[in-house]
């Protein structure tokens, strides 16, 4: 009847009403999702440029709580993917769980691109990151995220001339980042212009001036530029000062290895191993070139059998490193193992500082005209302190007597704590 009518015609109305109520319901909330995402998304972009570890980690959680919501999901969680999986390389230790694998040319955007790349590093594949790194900047041209990884993995190759050009590129594109910022500041320093590096670290602090990884970039150029005082309150920035809530624990372990360096110089041999004691102990697990430095700076203290360790530990966690290479020759001529160490050094071949090995190998097998030749193929080499005493001894055996003081004397004018040089000097005058 018509009764029956009416009110299935009401009841139909009503559904129509709740459903468009749903309906609308939905969608206000899924575009306020989005909104949030949006601004989540942005708000950890502008966190991570402050480039300290806090600042890393504070994002990703801020990313793991929006999830996947709305259409900027797949950017969130490239983001988020990309922090987790940067962390052990920039920090030097794990952080939350690890990303899923990413399929390698598949990517959507360059965060993708990037977590793919920090997770070949991860797993210590540096040639796979490097073949990446080239593919994913080719994809996406103008992003100076891709741009910095490429000076990043120029700088594990040792190869810093290369680092600067991208890095340069990375900081024009993106000037407010601080660990781009940083990276140059690396960069310059491992081409031997402190100063340059210096002023580069003092303009990633102006951006963010409790920065650790400049701080710590700021005391190594002090060091090298002989500033000792100032290095030694830099440090102590890190480790007791306001930079201290801010500093990663490997970043301590750096702070405490550049102070150990800092004693030796300053002839205080027990106060530095204590500071490489404590270096030791916090040492980041993921960092291969910390575990290098810290080898370097053993052997100085005359802890060769730690400095091993340290170097072993390091090659393992990425193989194919051209310095960790030098530093097992380096370990090896100490340990009088000049074959092995003749091998170690040709596989650093790229490096200047391996003809210095390789001549000291030849010279030692009595190889003095080859280990002259070693010598005079990397000017650089023969200009430094080690390359200079080395020469000295190939003209004394090659009865050069005089060129041979003059130069002995002259390095121990120069560098007054060569107890080499010194002895050199009083051979030939016996």
């Amino acid at each position: 009847d018509r009764s029956a009518q009416r009110w299935a015609l009401v009841l139909i109305g009503c559904i129509a009403v709740v459903t468009l109520a749903l309906l609308v319901g939905f969608l206000v909330h899924g575009y306020r999702l989005r909104q949030l995402s949006a601004l989540r998304l942005e708000a950890a972009r502008l966190r991570v440029e402050r480039g300290n570890l806090a600042d890393y980690t504070a994002s990703a959680q801020l990313l793991g709580a929006t999830g996947g919501a709305g259409s900027g999901g797949a950017a969130v969680q490239h983001l988020h993917a990309r922090l987790v999986a940067a962390i052990p390389i920039e920090f030097g230790d794990r952080w939350g769980a690890a990303p899923a694998p990413i399929a390698d040319g598949a990517w959507e955007d360059d965060e993708e691109a990037a977590a793919a790349v920090y997770l070949r590093l991860v797993g210590g594949q540096l040639d796979q990151a490097e073949a990446l790194a080239a593919r994913a900047l080719r994809s996406f041209p103008e992003s100076a995220l891709l741009l910095y990884l490429r000076g990043r993995l120029a700088l594990l190759r040792g190869e810093p001339e290369r680092a600067q050009q991208w890095l340069m590129q990375a900081t024009q594109r993106a000037p407010r980042a601080v660990l781009f910022a940083a990276a140059l500041g690396e960069a310059l320093r491992g081409r031997g212009e402190p100063s340059l590096a210096l002023q580069q670290y003092q303009r990633a602090l102006q951006l963010n001036r409790v920065h650790v990884a400049s701080a710590l970039g700021r005391a190594r150029c002090l060091l090298e530029l002989e500033r000792l005082a100032d290095a030694g309150r830099q440090l102590q920035q890190v480790l007791h000062g306001e930079l201290r809530a801010e500093a990663a624990r490997g970043q301590q372990a750096w702070a405490f290895l550049l102070l150990g360096n800092l004693h030796r110089v300053a002839r205080d041999p027990d106060e530095a191993r204590r500071d490489l004691q404590q270096a030791r102990s916090l040492a980041p697990a993921t960092d291969p070139v910390f575990l290098e430095e810290l080898a370097w700076a053993l052997m100085a203290v005359d802890r060769v059998g730690e400095a091993e360790t340290a170097a072993a530990a390091a090659a393992a966690l990425m193989p194919g490193r051209p310095r960790a290479a030098l530093l097992s020759a380096t370990v090896l001529l100490r340990e009088g193992r000049l074959q092995e160490a003749w091998e170690q050094a040709q596989r650093a071949s790229t490096l200047a500082e391996a003809a210095l090995v390789r001549a000291e190998v030849e010279f030692r097998v009595g190889r003095v005209e080859q280990a002259a030749r070693e010598l005079q193929s990397w000017p650089v080499v023969a200009s430094s302190p080690a390359g200079q005493l080395l020469a000295a001894r190939v003209a004394a055996a090659r009865g050069e007597s005089e060129d041979a003081l003059a130069a002995a004397r002259e390095l121990a004018a120069s560098q007054p704590a060569q107890v080499a040089a010194l002895t050199v000097v009083g051979g030939l005058l016996l």
